[in-house]
């Protein structure tokens, strides 16, 4: 099977920047590496990637195209107009348009992926192309409690913190796009455990992937004991937590003897406005001087703050935080609140302080800090811990594992509608066809009628689940008559009702109508699109009427047209020559049907096997009969096995007469149909298939031919393409009964030849028409025409 086919949709990406654009990077590289994508960019990120291509032309991008795509230029005028929340309702935008974009420029792919600048309350309309959607990480940040914002940082900043929280809350639930989105996507990558309840999203649908993550480094903390550095990175913002920070430093540092504090720092790495606040916060509490503040700084610079720091101090409050992975790949322990954000990063390589009043937090943070600076055992124990978490959860080698194991788990999902439930050829063609299809993909079985089809299709499938519906649509003779017509209308109209839930339930990706007694269901297959193929069993010489119909219908709405035989084909193409452009040719093929080798003594036996009806030719065969004397007819028997079409048991009486009047009696024997025909082909010496009507390509050849059984059929339909080109059979004109009875007469005489022409029947199945045979040629139908 070829490797899916990823859309990604990055509104940042660019190679030489971290954040949001880092992540857009670097998770489309990882995709990449197992998958080609297709990433959509904004058009001012194309010309970094492909500088950064062209220096590294090895690079797994090489299995990626990229695309810049950008609303009209007003639009860009309006979004700097207005400012910052200018920038949110042209991303909405940027969204809202891309699958337009996407259609219009025909791009094929087999699942969309959402990726970056994603908040919680912007949705995704990616689920509108109809392919399978993953959408994340989304990020939240949960509301800053009122004890840690008002009393520090003031009434403006309370009122900010609060209108994000009103703001974000109206996003997610007055936006219908917003729950359509949830409703529809796949998956929902999240970065916490907070917003699956946030977005109202299933469970089912949420998978923790925070979007932080950095490259692994082979640097380490020295976490020596001559000098005890604690290190906190970040914007200094109210939802930061710098606060907490310096407050809990100042009693750790209150606590030590003046030899220890010597040896002692806070390192605050970052720039942002609430600098100058908590400035003056640490020269309150007389440590000032032991604050080292340091700008943003270039990575090599960082690397060795990194390096030369005991303890990463970070107290915030967000909902996620890019620096608490960076800090742990360099194996320095974590002191952090025990929350949604830091605290689920640093998981159990973290020294987490619970969330409570104020002066108990920052009281709980020193103490974690006194605790590591005391034991150096315990500060190397949660430094090995922290390393060996970062190694196994925030590479980006790590997180792109995640990504692409969701992707393996998407299902495609088909819909399956099939006329009878019997076991005859067509029955068992189509639980073959269910078999060839990837094990992964979701089969729903739509049959109109209960019957031994139900049950074999439960034992000897897997993935699929069958659902007997008895006003299904499907074209037979009986309908053929006023009331027989209002009642398919009828049916039509209640199957399509029902079919369409069923498709909002499933999503199915496509549909396999078997034959073309169900082919009235193709026009709401496209409808719903649905992309649906057809496979054609019949061939329609009377009524022509329902043989023009149904050629119409198969070649209007069905993507790809699926004859059992060039004879089908030929039958097609005479109700319609533009449908030649959608059929492929697929010969059925099926299980070998093993028997010992038959040796023609004794009793020399005929098989007929078909339901008892004038068209599968058992009165062809009685006509042929009567032109032989008993004495020819003397050590043979002739079984004709197959009941009679439900509705029409006076066939099988008219028979059971014909047989009689024609003194055949003793030679004709008439019995039930078997699902399983083993013992009845290891009886035989010689199939029979007289078909009058143009059998497409009857099963019955094949296992004759598989058992080794030397076949005498019609010459018309598909039978002659399964013997011709072997000496394993003999084909007669239909509706010539003399021939049909030189025919018997030949093998009669000749039985000797028998084991030769059944060996020559074996070899020319397995040169043709295994179950593996058939196996290949449906999968490469499958997957060349977008079905797998």
């Amino acid at each position: 099977m070829s490797k899916k086919t990823i859309l990604i949709s990055a509104y940042a990406v660019n190679p030489y920047k971290g954040s949001e654009d880092g992540t857009g990077w670097n998770i489309s590289r990882e995709v990449a590496k197992e998958h080609p994508t297709i990433v959509i960019t904004r058009k001012n990120n194309i010309p970094h990637i492909e500088k950064f291509l062209k220096e590294n032309s090895t690079d797994v991008h090489s299995n990626s195209v990229f695309i810049g795509y950008d609303l009209p230029a007003w639009a860009m005028w309006l979004k700097k107009r207005i400012g910052e929340r200018g920038y949110v309702l042209y991303y909405y935008f940027w969204q809202l348009f891309l699958p337009l974009f996407i259609k219009k420029n025909k791009l094929q792919f087999d699942i969309a992926h959402a990726v970056n600048f994603h908040s919680d309350s912007v949705p995704t309309f990616l689920w509108t192309l109809g392919k399978p959607t993953m959408w994340g990480p989304v990020g939240h940040h949960p509301k800053v409690k009122a004890q840690f914002l008002r009393p520090i940082y003031g009434r403006k900043a309370a009122i900010k913190d609060q209108f994000y929280f009103i703001f974000k809350w109206l996003l997610r639930n007055m936006d219908p796009f917003f729950r359509l989105a949830v409703k529809k996507v796949d998956t929902i990558f999240v970065i916490n455990s907070s917003i699956a309840k946030v977005m109202n999203a299933p469970d089912s649908k949420v998978k923790i992937v925070p979007a932080v993550a950095t490259e692994s480094t082979d640097s380490t903390a020295t976490l020596n004991t001559d000098q005890f550095n604690v290190l906190s990175v970040g914007r200094f913002h109210y939802m930061k937590g710098f606060d907490l920070t310096i407050e809990a430093f100042a009693i750790f540092y209150d606590s030590l003897t003046q030899e220890l504090r010597d040896k002692t720092q806070l390192i605050l790495v970052g720039n942002g406005e609430e600098k100058t606040r908590l400035k003056r916060l640490a020269k309150a509490l007389k440590i000032d001087h032991k604050i080292k503040w340091v700008e943003w700084v270039e990575r090599a610079e960082m690397k060795q703050i990194y390096q030369n720091a005991s303890v990463f101090l970070f107290p915030s409050h967000e909902g996620a935080g890019m620096v608490v992975p960076e800090a742990m790949s360099y194996g320095l322990p974590i002191v952090t609140l025990d929350n949604v954000g830091p605290g689920e990063l640093a998981g159990n390589a973290g020294l987490k302080v619970k969330v409570e009043g104020y002066s108990e937090t920052v009281m709980a943070l020193a103490g974690k800090l006194i605790e590591l600076q005391r034991d150096s055992n315990n500060a190397r124990f949660y430094s090995n811990l922290s390393r060996n978490r970062f190694k196994r959860e925030f590479t980006w080698g790590a997180k792109g594992n995640q990504i692409k194991a969701a992707y393996q788990k998407i299902q495609k999902s088909v819909a399956i509608f099939h006329p009878s439930s019997e076991l005859y050829g067509a029955d068992r063609i189509l639980v073959n066809a269910i078999n060839a299809m990837p094990k992964d993909t979701k089969k729903s079985v739509y049959l109109k009628f209960e019957g031994p089809l139900v049950k074999f299709i439960k034992e000897n499938t897997t993935n699929t689940e069958v659902k007997v519906i008895p006003f299904m649509p499907i074209i037979y003779r009986g309908i053929f008559n006023p009331r027989g017509i209002l009642t398919f209308i009828g049916e039509w109209f209640r199957f399509r009702k029902y079919f369409k839930k069923q498709h909002q339930k499933h999503s199915f990706d496509s549909a396999y109508v078997n034959t073309l007694s169900t082919s009235f269901i193709l026009p709401f297959l496209q409808q719903f699109k649905i992309s649906s193929y057809i496979h054609v069993h019949e061939i329609i010489d009377s009524p022509k009427a329902i043989g023009w119909l149904t050629a119409q219908l198969a070649n209007r709405y069905a993507k790809k047209v699926v004859c059992v035989s060039a004879a089908v084909e030929k039958g097609l193409i005479r109700y319609s020559k533009r449908i030649a452009q959608k059929i492929v040719v697929i010969h059925n093929g099926i299980d070998q049907i093993v028997v010992k080798p038959k040796i023609a003594r004794g009793l020399l036996k005929f098989y007929l096997f078909g339901r008892i009806m004038p068209k599968k030719g058992q009165w062809y065969l009685l006509e042929a009969l009567k032109q032989l004397t008993l004495d020819q007819l003397k050590d043979v028997q002739f079984t004709l096995m197959g009941g009679a079409v439900p509705g029409q048991e006076e066939s099988l009486q008219e028979l059971e007469k014909a047989i009689e009047k024609a003194g055949l009696k003793d030679i004709v024997v008439i019995k039930n149909f078997a699902p399983n025909i083993t013992s009845a082909m290891e009886d035989a010496d010689i199939c029979l298939v007289p078909s009058m009507m143009k059998d497409p390509f009857p099963t019955t050849v094949l296992e004759a031919m598989s058992a080794g059984r030397p076949v005498i059929a019609t010459n018309h339909g598909g039978a002659k393409e399964a013997i011709a080109d072997s000496n394993g059979g003999l084909l007669v004109d239909p509706g010539k009964p003399s021939q049909l009875a030189d025919s018997i007469l030949q093998l009669i005489k000749g039985k000797a030849t028998l084991p030769a022409m059944g060996r020559s029947a074996q070899k020319k199945y397995l040169s043709a028409f295994t179950k593996s045979h058939f196996n290949q040629n449906w999968e490469a139908f499958l997957v060349g025409n977008g079905f797998a």
